[in-house]
């Protein structure tokens, strides 16, 4: 989330579906060191059947052994959307100002282009819609701070985390 001056994650989200032994030795040396939770660096991105990640051209970091790049705005938030969890929300909203994908038919055109694209996708497409359905009136009323028209404001952890 660069997007963000200042903000910070739990974890360090990883596309990768296998990570290398002496890797995965570091990162549980680290975590344990720096007293981190279990799966602080997380390669379940990588089972969502993405066919590409879109990266930002330049690195954030290069190394000798590490080159780290940040995912594009717009492919972050197709995950925020499937992921569609209470403690997305925030993240969904920001990226929904970056990418300039403001309104629900922003959102849902997004989502459909994306299928259209990536027919053979493991992303959960009605959950997506469910989400972008439920964030879009969230993002305008913290665009111009009024309670949206419809819904609690804010949602519940259950109606986020179940479906509503």
């Amino acid at each position: 989330m660069s997007i963000q001056p200042g903000r910070l994650s739990e974890d360090i989200d990883v596309y990768e579906v296998s990570l290398h032994p002496d890797l995965l030795a570091a990162v549980a040396v680290v975590g344990e060191r720096e007293g981190l939770e279990p799966g602080w660096f997380n390669n379940a991105p990588a089972q969502f059947g993405l066919p590409h990640f879109d990266l930002q051209p330049e690195p954030l970091y290069s190394g000798r052994r590490l080159v780290v790049r940040v995912m594009e705005p717009v492919t972050m938030l197709l995950l925020k959307l499937n992921a569609g969890r209470q403690k997305d929300l925030e993240d969904i909203i920001l990226l929904m100002d970056d990418t300039g994908f403001t309104t629900e038919d922003d959102l849902l055109t997004l989502i459909a282009s994306y299928f259209d694209e990536h027919p053979a996708s493991t992303l959960d497409r009605p959950w997506m819609e469910a989400t972008a359905s439920r964030a879009a009136p969230l993002f305008q009323a913290a665009r111009w701070a009024v309670e949206p028209d419809s819904g609690d404001f804010p949602p519940s952890e259950d109606e986020w985390d179940l479906g509503w």
